[in-house]
C-alpha cells in the first residue's frame, strides 16, 4: 500500500475459508488474521485489493469468547498455526461449519447428512513430519525455522514448534549447532547460492524414532558432519541426504544419499504396518489417521464379496487396511515412489488379495472400474480430474467413499456426481488442529442400477 492507512474499529463477524476473520467496513470485506468472531478489535489495514482489505490487529477491545491466550511465542510472526488463539471446541464448531456451508454453497447439497466431527487425540505436539528451512543471517551466520507469514523467503529462527513433538525441537537444535559450528552455509533463496537448504523430520509414533532428512542443493562431503546427531539422538533411526540443485524450493531430491540406518522408519494403523521413506505421502496426525482410517471402514461397510477400487491409493495405505474385508483391492497410484513402497507395504504385511497399478488415476480408472466396484477416491487438494468424473458417471459403481482434505473441491466434485449419486454420510476429521485445514470422509450411493 502507498500510504499508512489509519487504524479503525471493526466487529468481526466469521471466519474465512483460509482461518481469517471477516469483517466489513464502508462496503468492504475486511480480512484480518489472527481474530476471532464476536471480537471487537481496532485494526491497521496493510494489504488493498478491490472489494477487499487486509488487516492486523493493534488491540482488542472486546474478546470473543471463541478466544485464548495463543501458547506459541511466534503465533501471528509464523505462517503455520492460524487457530493458536481458538479454544479447540470453537476450531471444531468452525470447521462442521465450513463443511456444510461449502457444500450447500459450492455443491449445491440442499439436506446435508452431515456426522459429528471427530477431534484430534492431540491438538499439540500432534504432527510426524515437518520441514524447517536454513537460511542465512548476517550476524549469527544461519537460522533454521519457519517461514514468516505471507513470506516466501523470510524464514523466523524458531526454537520450538508446538505442533512437533519436543525431541524433534532437540534435534532441530543440534542441526542448527552442527551448520554453525561447522560454517555450513546455508541456501539464499533469491541468489540461489549455499548448500544447506530444508532439515525434515519425520516421526513414528507406534515406534518412537525419527527419520532426519537434510536437503542441499548439492552432493558434498560436508554433509558428513551431521552424522554427529546418532551419537547425540538416541531415538533416531536413519540420517538421510536428498539433493535438490532445482530452483523450485521444494525438499525433495533428485538424489537420495543415505548416511545412517536404513532410510526408512515404520508407523502402524490397526494391524498393519507401513514404512515411511523420506519422500512418502503419509497423513502428518498417525493417531487420528487410524480414527480417519476406521471411519472410511465403517462408511465402506464390506461384506467380504466387494471388488474395492483404491484410487489415488500412495502407499496403498487405505487399500491394505481394508484388504482382509474385501474380496479383492485394485490401488492406483501415479507417484512410482509411492507405488513401489505400496509394493512392499503389501508383500510386509503378506496381503494376497491387492493389486497395484501405476498410472494416472484418469487414464486407468475406466480399465479397472465396473458397476459392482466399491470405489475409495482421495485425491489431492485439487480434487478429482474431470475425466475421473466421466468415467464414474459412465460406469456407475454402486458406492463411493470420498477422503477429502478440501471441502471446496470435494463439494464441487459431489455436486457434479449428483446427477448419479446420493450423497448418503459426511463425517469431519480434524487431522490439522490449530488450523483452518479439515478432512471429511463421504459416502455417495448410486441413484439407479
Amino acid at each position: 500500500m502507498g500510504r499508512k492507512e489509519k487504524e479503525f474499529i471493526l466487529r468481526i463477524d466469521s471466519l474465512a475459508v483460509g482461518g481469517e476473520g471477516i469483517g466489513r467496513r464502508d462496503g468492504l470485506v475486511v480480512f484480518v488474521s489472527g481474530a476471532a468472531p464476536g471480537d471487537l478489535v481496532k485494526v491497521r489495514p496493510y494489504k488493498r485489493k478491490r472489494g477487499y482489505l487486509k488487516a492486523r490487529v493493534t488491540e482488542i477491545l472486546e474478546a470473543s469468547e471463541d478466544r485464548m491466550e495463543p501458547s506459541c511465542k511466534y503465533f501471528g510472526l509464523c505462517g503455520g498455526c492460524q487457530w493458536l488463539h481458538l479454544r479447540y471446541d470453537s476450531q471444531l464448531k468452525y470447521k462442521v461449519s465450513h463443511v456444510k456451508e461449502t457444500l450447500r454453497g459450492i455443491g449445491g447439497i440442499a439436506e446435508i447428512p452431515l456426522e459429528e466431527i471427530i477431534p484430534s487425540p492431540k491438538t499439540l505436539r500432534y504432527r510426524n513430519k515437518m520441514e524447517f528451512t536454513f537460511a542465512p543471517h548476517d550476524h549469527d551466520w544461519c537460522v533454521l525455522g519457519l517461514h514468516k507469514k505471507e513470506s516466501y523467503w523470510q524464514i523466523i529462527d524458531v526454537e520450538d514448534c508446538l505442533l512437533m513433538p519436543e525431541f524433534g525441537m532437540r534435534i532441530l537444535g543440534v542441526a542448527r549447532d552442527i551448520t554453525k559450528g561447522y560454517r555450513l552455509r546455508p541456501y539464499h533463496i533469491k541468489a540461489h547460492e549455499g548448500l544447506m537448504r530444508f532439515l525434515m523430520l519425520r516421526y513414528s509414533f507406534s515406534m518412537d524414532n525419527w527419520l532426519v532428512n537434510l536437503i542441499t542443493s548439492k552432493e558434498s562431503n560436508e554433509i558428513n558432519f551431521f552424522k554427529e546427531i546418532t551419537a547425540q539422538i538416541s531415538h533416531m533411526a536413519t540420517l538421510v541426504n536428498n539433493i535438490n540443485p532445482n530452483l523450485a524450493s521444494t525438499a525433495i531430491g533428485e538424489k537420495e544419499v543415505l548416511l545412517y540406518g536404513k532410510g526408512v522408519i515404520y508407523e502402524t494403523i490397526g494391524n498393519y504396518k507401513f514404512e515411511v521413506r523420506p519422500n512418502s505421502f503419509f497423513q502428518v496426525n498417525s493417531l487420528c489417521a487410524r480414527m480417519l482410517y476406521k471411519e472410511i471402514e465403517n462408511v465402506c461397510s464390506l461384506d467380504g464379496s466387494e471388488e474395492v477400487i483404491d484410487a489415488y491409493c500412495g502407499i496403498g495405505a487405505i487399500g491394505i487396511y481394508l484388504s482382509d474385508k474385501a474380496k479383492n483391492v485394485i490401488g492406483i497410484e501415479i507417484s512410482e515412489a509411492n507405488i513401489d513402497a505400496a509394493k512392499r507395504n503389501v508383500k510386509n504385511n503378506a496381503i494376497p488379495n491387492m493389486k497395484l497399478i501405476l498410472g494416472k488415476t484418469e487414464d486407468i480408472l475406466k480399465d479397472v472400474l465396473k458397476p459392482h466396484s466399491l470405489l475409495i477416491i482421495d485425491p489431492p487438494r485439487s480434487g478429482l480430474h474431470k475425466n475421473v468424473i466421466k468415467t464414474v458417471l459412465e460406469i456407475k459403481p454402486r458406492k463411493l467413499v470420498y477422503v477429502s482434505c478440501n471441502p471446496a473441491t470435494l463439494s464441487r466434485d459431489v455436486g457434479m456426481l449428483a446427477q448419479c449419486y446420493r450423497l448418503t454420510h459426511v463425517r469431519p476429521v480434524d487431522m490439522f488442529p490449530q488450523t483452518a485445514h479439515i478432512e471429511a470422509v463421504a459416502g455417495l450411493e448410486r441413484r439407479y442400477s
